[in-house]
């Protein structure tokens, strides 16, 4: 077992833009090639159940963590050298199941140990004999292993046992493919497909066209893969259809490479979402059967030597050739780019043009045909830093000047400084005008200034010094202003305020009345008069509860990908959208969760300040260093999301000695280390296979730790810890905000001499005790041993009631276990009692008794109650807009079953809400 480090060549990047009507989206192609491979024959590739990639060769297994390799040799793989094509399965415990095509053998490679075995050796009870397996192993996404016995039947191992799933009476060579459905179980092999209903287990029996060389599921129908001519790659999807076997994808031509797994052929994304393979097309289709978007394989660096594909859990591509191995990484173009290598300062609009100031240039126009070009207007290179547009007249801040520009007379009027502030080298910044009196107020670094207009000048406004402290009113920073009714907030760095109709300021929100000090606002969001969303210059993103004068504050500690916040835009849907010095953050206020776009997806990743607007639709326009983002938040509603695990990748222990010790891929659950141990780092790896370097990773050890610590890279270096039980939480955060957490117990020993030490006290105090023991024994009388006798048995009565009290705590952490489950998986195909029971780990029966005796309710009683509930949840919440979506996210596929349980439950249907 060999370990490599990883080198991937980043070959080919592809923008593909299709206008075609079959076409219904625009994505971003990103391929690389995996270059340390020693140009094998690759023959699989396969994810296994913790998110490690493996990849299959003719001379090895490869174990890959989008960082180094582990490879194992033919000789550690029990394989022999003239073993060629080697296909790959993983089970529930992230074993690994390989076996040659060429010549059929099934062993196992255990990943906890990194030892291979055959199938007998693994499980000594196997109940059938090693000969008798037929020579393809499958799984399902619950990764369930399949094996297929000759003349016996289908079974599965479920990561504890194996079991019969269907037996089969008459002789049978051929595997055996299985699915489910909603209602239904489905099973094909030879020319013969059976349909077992799921609760009356009563079949029918259909004949397919060919023989059934693979199985899997579309739109939630149960789909066969049938060749009808062994010499043609072409391969038919059949379905069952008015009784009959029939081509689901009629326009569509499958196509599979002789020697690969016919099942590569067709791959679900998720319920709506799938890939096939034809001869010159990797093609995306939705559940109706439209290309989403289409690779042709000849644009690609490995063109026509490609093989076969595999889609993982994120939806990465991989791609095998015959030498190599290619990954693709798909993004989609929601955003629209304009104006790169611009940095943009300020935008706003007249009519149906966009007018965007760029530094160091002149005045861009994007009109309403999205097209980009020079203004005719303000043709000299100013650089706006505010703007304010008002019936045909811009108001512009530009360094020390203040300007007012008339479209229709092309006439500029500049504003000088007023006495007070001319000789101050300092630049204006936001504009806003007065809803009430119509006055112009500029921000600066600072002060706060006004226009007077009969002097043309820009005037200092003292308004605020009564407020602040002396040495605080030159620092005063006014970053931004709100019109809020007939009033103006102005947002700075020494608080909030509140300037009223009469220009007065009516409310100050200062330091020395419990707002936060150092916080530089820079954009404010009011939500409802009580809530206030506050973007502050470094310091994250401020709720502010204004009843109250209560702050909670989210930074990148909370999953936001930058602290320097440039402003605040809701949507319809909820999310507030938050540009950032590093990547664009669309936060969710009410789960608190944060989907992030960094320059995969937009032009850039650091925005500026007052370079944003939102139109009537609702679309944005952010501006930054590298020109302008322009985007529909309802384009993003659909993001698909994504799942990773974080792994512990490394372990080096310096001993007290200066000696070290290294371990890679760990694969232990608990780390035990010796108390005298000098010093121990532990490197932890995000299995994001998008990208290599995770936005954050933060950690804490528990009892010893309360908060979360933010890791300066991805090594944790374990402080000095006494002997004892500790649990290490270590969290990482992915490219696009997603979160993921490991759990890893850590057991610290005392040292030799310190363990002899404890063993000689130990053996002193029991000898001891025993002495003791007999001679108290014999001073016992008989009255004394009735007292004792008393007492224990009401010590057993104080134990069976603090028994029966811990017994009600962990019925109801299970009972609140069950309904995660089922509120996590009540919308998949597979969802039902052997779901749950497997989820679970109980038998289905024993699920259905502790549900009955726990709740009082059969389990599809309790099942229902909290599908309900949460239906209601869902519209008290507005997190869904009809009722067939709402019945679709609580796991009803008919939304008229389903409004009749919610009425009988609540007295009303659903649609009564909407």
């Amino acid at each position: 077992m060999n370990r490599n480090p990883l080198t991937t060549l980043i070959i080919f990047q592809l923008l593909c833009l299709f206008t075609l009507n079959t076409l219904s989206q625009e994505f971003k192609i990103e391929t690389s090639k995996i270059s340390v491979l020693n140009e094998s024959i690759i023959t699989d590739v396969e994810q296994d159940i913790d998110g490690f990639i493996w990849i299959a060769s003719n001379q090895s297994i490869y174990k890959y963590n989008n960082k180094d390799f582990i490879n194992f040799s033919q000789k550690e793989l029990l394989l022999k050298p003239h073993h060629s094509t080697i296909n790959l399965v993983s089970d529930a415990n992230g074993n690994i199941w390989y076996f040659p095509q060429n010549e059929f053998s099934l062993k196992i490679l255990n990943t906890k140990n990194n030892k291979a075995s055959s199938i007998k050796d693994f499980f000594p009870n196997l109940p059938f004999s090693e000969s008798e397996i037929i020579n393809i192993i499958y799984r399902d996404h619950l990764y369930n292993i399949y094996i297929s016995v000759k003349n016996k039947g289908l079974y599965k191992f479920d990561g504890k046992k194996i079991e019969v799933v269907k037996s089969i009476k008459e002789k049978n060579k051929l595997p055996i493919y299985f699915v489910s459905t909603i209602t239904h179980n489905w099973f094909g092999y030879d020319k013969k497909i059976i349909k077992q209903n799921k609760e009356t287990l009563l079949e029918d029996t259909f004949s397919a066209n060919s023989e059934i060389l693979g199985a899997n599921i579309f739109n939630n129908e149960a789909i066969f893969f049938t060749q009808k001519d062994i010499r043609s790659d072409n391969i038919f999807a059949e379905h069952i259809k008015d009784n009959k076997a029939v081509n689901i994808f009629q326009t569509f031509k499958l196509n599979s490479a002789y020697h690969f797994k016919k099942d590569r052929i067709f791959q679900n994304i998720n319920n709506d979402k799938y890939w096939i393979n034809e001869k010159e097309y990797l093609k995306q289709i939705d559940k109706d059967k439209k290309i989403i978007f289409q690779i042709k394989k000849a644009d690609l660096p490995f063109g026509d030597r490609y093989r076969a594909f595999f889609v993982d859990r994120n939806n990465i591509i991989w791609i095998i050739t015959q030498t190599s191995l290619y990954k693709i990484i798909m993004h989609e173009n929601n955003f629209k780019k304009y104006l790169d290598g611009y940095s943009l300062k300020s935008i706003f609009k007249r009519d149906s043009t966009f007018y965007i100031s760029a530094f160091s240039s002149s005045l861009k126009e994007l009109d309403s045909k999205n097209t980009i070009h020079q203004s005719k207007h303000l043709t000299k290179q100013y650089s706006f830093f505010g703007t304010f547009y008002h019936k045909d007249t811009l108001w512009a801040a530009r360094y020390s000047r203040i300007l007012r520009y008339n479209f229709k007379t092309k006439t500029t009027t500049d504003y000088k400084r007023g006495s007070k502030v001319d000789n101050e080298e300092v630049g204006y910044g936001a504009i806003a005008r007065h809803p009430k009196t119509k006055t112009f107020f500029i921000g600066s670094l600072t002060y706060l200034a006004k226009i007077d207009e009969a002097k043309k000048t820009a005037i200092a406004v003292n308004s605020l010094d009564k407020y602040l402290d002396k040495k605080d009113r030159d620092k005063l920073n006014v970053r931004c202003f709100k019109v809020y009714g007939d009033s103006l907030w102005i947002g700075t760095a020494k608080g909030v305020f509140l300037m009223d109709h009469k220009e007065q300021i009516s409310k100050a929100f200062t330091a020395k009345n419990g707002f936060p000090k150092n916080l530089t606002i820079q954009y404010i969001f009011i939500e409802n008069d009580a809530t206030f969303w506050l973007a502050t210059q470094g310091q994250g993103l401020v709720k502010w509860n204004r009843l109250t004068n209560t702050f909670k504050t989210f930074t990148t500690k909370d999953g936001l990908s930058n602290n320097n916040i440039y402003a605040i835009y809701k949507d319809k849907f909820g999310f507030l959208w938050l540009p950032t010095d590093n990547g664009l953050n669309r936060f969710a206020p009410k789960t608190l969760k944060n989907h992030i776009f960094l320059p995969n997806t937009i032009s850039h990743k650091e925005f500026n300040h007052l370079s944003h607007f939102q139109d009537k639709n609702g679309d944005l326009y952010l501006g930054g260093l590298n020109g302008l983002n322009v985007f529909n938040p309802e384009d993003f509603l659909t993001i698909d999301n994504t799942k990773y695990n974080v792994v512990l990748n490394h372990i080096k222990t310096t001993l007290s000695n200066n000696s070290v010790i290294e371990k890679h891929q760990i694969n232990n659950n608990t780390i035990t280390l010796n108390s005298e141990v000098k010093n121990t780092a532990l490197e932890f790896l995000l299995l994001d296979f998008k990208n290599n370097l995770p936005l954050q990773y933060q950690y804490k050890i528990t009892p010893f730790q309360k908060d979360y610590v933010v890791c300066e890279n991805n090594i944790v270096v374990l402080p000095k810890l006494k002997k004892g039980k500790y649990l290490l939480h270590v969290k990482a955060q992915s490219s696009d905000g997603t979160w993921a957490e490991l759990k890893t117990p850590i057991q610290i020993n005392n040292n030799i001499s310190g363990d002899y030490l404890n063993i000689l006290i130990i053996l002193l105090c029991a000898t001891s005790a025993i002495v003791l023991f007999f001679i108290i024994k014999r001073k016992k009388t008989k009255k004394k041993e009735l007292n004792n006798k008393e007492k224990s048995v009401q010590k057993e009565k104080t134990e069976i009631t603090e028994s029966d009290s811990l017994s009600k705590i962990k019925q109801e952490e299970w009972l609140n276990q069950l309904k995660q489950t089922i509120l996590k998986n009540m919308n998949s195909i597979n969802f039902g009692m052997e779901f749950l029971s497997q989820e679970m780990e109980l038998s289905e029966r024993q699920l259905q008794r502790r549900i009955k005796n726990l709740t009082d309710l059969t389990p599809n009683k309790y099942i229902t109650e909290i599908k309900l509930n949460e239906a209601f949840r869902l519209i008290e919440e507005k997190e869904v807009e009809t009722v067939k979506e709402l019945s679709i996210k609580v796991g009803y596929t008919t939304p008229d079953y389903f409004s009749k349980l919610f009425k009988n439950k609540f007295g009303k249907k659903p649609s009564d809400y909407f």
